[in-house]
């Protein structure tokens, strides 16, 4: 309604697509939904609106021979021409492990979705899920919220955010949360 022409909805499971064609239907809304999967991954996208639904397995999957060829460079490459593209991570709290501790590596699940937000810049994000902040390392993907970065009590980024906020105790936690909500 606001003119935006291309979504891409990142969820867990398949199985969710048939329910949201089933509930777009009931609300007479209509726009393509497709699948991913239903692409080659190296083919480009001939959608021109519509929403993309795609699970975060396929969203890292990569062509054996290529690094080149990925899912992401698919989906960047149909989303970059249209500036009013949304981006809706259902279940994000999959991209928790980006911000990896000293112990692990980062996930591949979310340096993708990190870096889908990066090429992305002007996209609109919406990050969904129930259990997204247990942990403050666990809000590293989320870019776009705003609580770090330049313009911030946090100009250096979310490593500076999170020391700042597991320093401060359940306290800091307690009012990041505050001002999310106000």
């Amino acid at each position: 309604l606001q003119g935006t022409k291309k979504a891409l909805w990142i969820s867990v499971s398949q199985d969710l697509m048939e329910d949201a064609k089933r509930d777009f239907k009931d609300i007479e809304f209509r726009i393509p939904l497709v699948r991913l999967n239903d692409y080659n991954i190296k083919d480009e996208i001939k959608l021109k609106e519509g929403v993309l639904f795609v699970t975060y397995s396929t969203l890292i999957q990569k062509k054996k021979d290529s690094s080149e060829i990925s899912r992401l460079n698919q989906i960047v490459k149909w989303m970059q021409d249209d500036p009013d593209c949304i981006i809706v991570f259902d279940e994000c709290h999959r991209l928790k492990n980006f911000y990896a501790n000293g112990l692990s590596q980062p996930t591949q699940t979310g340096l993708a979705g990190v870096e889908l937000q990066r090429s992305l810049p002007d996209a609109k994000v919406f990050y969904m899920s129930a259990t997204g902040a247990t942990d403050v390392r666990n809000l590293g993907y989320m870019d776009r919220l705003g609580l770090w970065g330049a313009g911030t009590s946090f100009p250096e980024g979310f490593a500076q955010f999170l020391m700042e906020v597991e320093s401060g105790g359940i306290g800091a936690m307690e009012m990041v949360a505050r001002d999310m909500k106000a």
